[in-house]
């Protein structure tokens, strides 16, 4: 295996799980009745679960393309760039 595909690979994995991440809020968002209210703290001031996947899966996606930008950045970052 070549070493070089490797930080590709783990910002792939990064990035679907990002996606895979905002995917699972957005249905739950439309489960609990619209946006809305997928969005409300609960009574305790806590926020819901789709709240934080959303938070999480944004956060993610953030990191991805940071670190996509840095690979292209550092030369040799990306093999197969010329």
């Amino acid at each position: 295996m070549d070493w070089s595909v490797v930080p590709i690979m783990i910002a792939a994995i990064i990035g679907l799980v990002g996606f895979a991440l905002m995917t699972a809020a957005f249905a739950l968002a439309a489960k609990t009745g619209g946006f809305v209210n997928a969005m409300k703290p609960t009574p305790d001031g806590r926020w819901p679960l789709a709240h934080r996947l959303m938070l999480i899966g944004a956060l993610l996606g953030v990191v991805f393309g940071v670190f996509i930008l840095v690979l292209f950045m550092i030369p040799g970052g990306i093999p197969w760039r010329s």
